[in-house]
């Protein structure tokens, strides 16, 4: 897939915008808060119905404005047209509609413009904590998987539910253990099938990120990867089934009841799963170095590319959000050039522009914007 055109309304510092892409790189540069990242959020708001930037939804519209909108216009890999738009007034929903469906929840949306997004932000998933690493799962599984999709905010629903009533206990000394009961059902249900989705998607994923990071590291270190459902520590996640996932959630039910009763709160279940990510046999969290981290978040977000190329038989389009200024020219060309070897179409930020333009000059492969204040110029080969 790749985007032909945006227009967007009122995006924190741009009032206005409309931009005509190149099918392949397309680099966005000057200085900071000049509005380059604002441009991203765009697209992502259009792609996923929010920005990718853990930001409140309201903080996004122009301080002299009180609704934003992001269109988009793309082209998928077979050559059909899709288009998009969101629009958001403050105070209110989202209006989300497309080419094939009008008022759409976020949800709909979700999977039709696959993204792959990189920033500054996402080394959350080596260096931070599990629910870094469980967003990177359900952002990928949830963009080729609307049934997990649909089973990730059931589940999530049921886990307020369950928790409303323990606060519940907590305040008024009393719990329905009938109501308790079918919401716990509920969680099992639901749960048994977020666990089992994980699973075959790490050991699927497993491969591609692994062949990633021997051609980014030049194979000076052996990297693993493994999936940990919380209280499922002696089971091997790549021999699970949907019998013993269920098997085993009973009995964490039973096992934590009295520890949720104490505490008001659910402890067991997939929202407390993590991924290990480990080198030379030591997690990454604690053993690898600065450069090592940003190996494995590159390794991990190519075969994230890789695996939804081949899944979906779509190329995702490619987010990079200021990342170039924290690799050195060999990683920054590594990852151009697999960009370009894809096919793919690449949206990039950087203050400087230079250094990808010893990679890549102006071209019809290659579009550079300067951004200045919420305006954006397209430069050409003189400038």
């Amino acid at each position: 897939m790749r985007l032909d055109s945006i227009y967007f309304l009122n995006i924190r510092n741009h009032k206005q915008t409309e931009l005509y892409f190149s099918k392949h790189i397309n680099v966005f540069y000057g200085l900071n808060g000049a509005g380059k990242t604002s441009i991203l959020e765009a697209i992502s708001i259009a792609a996923i119905s929010k920005s990718f930037q853990s930001t409140p939804e309201n903080s996004l519209i122009n301080f002299e404005d009180n609704l934003f909108l992001s269109r988009v216009n793309s082209i998928r890999d077979r050559g059909t047209d899709f288009s998009v738009e969101v629009k958001k007034e403050a105070g209110s929903r989202k209006i989300i509609s497309s080419s094939f469906m009008e008022n759409m929840k976020p949800k709909d949306l979700i999977g039709s413009i696959p993204i792959i997004i990189l920033s500054p932000d996402y080394k959350e998933i080596t260096a931070g904590s599990p629910e870094n690493r469980r967003r990177f799962i359900n952002t990928t599984i949830s963009q080729i998987s609307n049934n997990y999709l649909n089973n990730l905010y059931s589940y999530r629903r049921v886990l307020k539910q369950r928790n409303n009533l323990f606060n519940k206990l907590k305040k008024e000394r009393y719990i329905d253990k009938s109501e308790l009961n079918i919401w716990t059902e509920k969680l099992i249900d639901y749960g048994t099938k977020i666990i089992l989705k994980r699973a075959e998607f790490i050991s699927d994923f497993e491969q591609y990120y692994l062949n990633n990071y021997e051609k980014v590291s030049d194979k000076k270190e052996e990297v693993n990867i493994r999936y940990m459902p919380y209280g499922f520590e002696d089971i091997d996640y790549k021999h699970l089934n949907e019998n013993t996932i269920h098997q085993r959630l009973c009995k964490l039910r039973d096992e934590k009841r009295n520890g949720e009763l104490n505490r008001y709160t659910t402890l067991f279940g997939p929202q407390k799963d993590d991924l290990i990510l480990s080198i030379n046999n030591a997690p990454v969290k604690e053993a690898a170095s600065q450069g090592q981290h940003k190996t494995v978040l590159i390794s991990l977000k190519l075969a994230e590319f890789d695996y939804m190329k081949q899944k979906l038989n779509e190329t995702p389009i490619v987010l990079l959000d200021d990342i170039f200024s924290e690799l050195d020219a060999k990683r920054t060309e590594l990852v151009i050039q697999t960009i370009l070897s894809n096919l793919a179409q690449a949206f990039i930020t950087i203050t400087e522009d230079d250094k990808i333009k010893k990679i890549m000059k102006p071209s019809e492969d290659c579009y550079y914007f300067y951004v200045n204040e919420g305006k954006v110029e397209k430069m050409d080969e003189e400038n």
